[in-house]
């Protein structure tokens, strides 16, 4: 594998981290929808979960607190404090891709080294 072959397998990482983060910010919403209009519990305990990720993110990053005294202060509404969480998310499944993208790569192209460093030349 070349560097053509590491930037394939970056292309790839990133597209499934578009597949991916749209997926998440549909059930999100199908969720909060269906949360809002119908009072489901299966939706608020949906909802609850989806947000823990966000929720763990943003302690992570030490936001967390920041972001709830603006929203206790009235400096941002729920929406804000949602699409807070979200852009945090979709920049962590992101990272995550590159990451995966990166290190799958780097493997793939060890062991083609190894594989043509072990092969004999070939005979003509």
């Amino acid at each position: 594998m070349t560097l053509m072959g590491l930037r394939d397998s970056l292309r790839i990482a990133l597209i499934n981290a578009r597949i991916t983060s749209l997926a998440y910010l549909a059930i999100a919403s199908i969720l909060e929808l269906a949360r809002r209009l119908g009072g489901f519990r299966w939706a608020e305990v949906g909802t609850r979960a989806i947000e823990e990720l966000p929720a763990t993110l943003l302690g992570w990053l030490q936001l967390k607190g920041p972001l709830r005294t603006a929203f206790d202060n009235g400096s941002i509404g729920s929406v804000g404090v949602r699409a807070t969480g979200a852009l945090v998310t979709i920049a962590f499944i992101y990272l995550l891709a590159i990451a995966v993208g990166l290190l799958v790569g780097a493997v793939a192209m060890a062991v083609e080294r190894r594989r043509n460093h072990g092969a004999s030349p070939p005979v003509e």
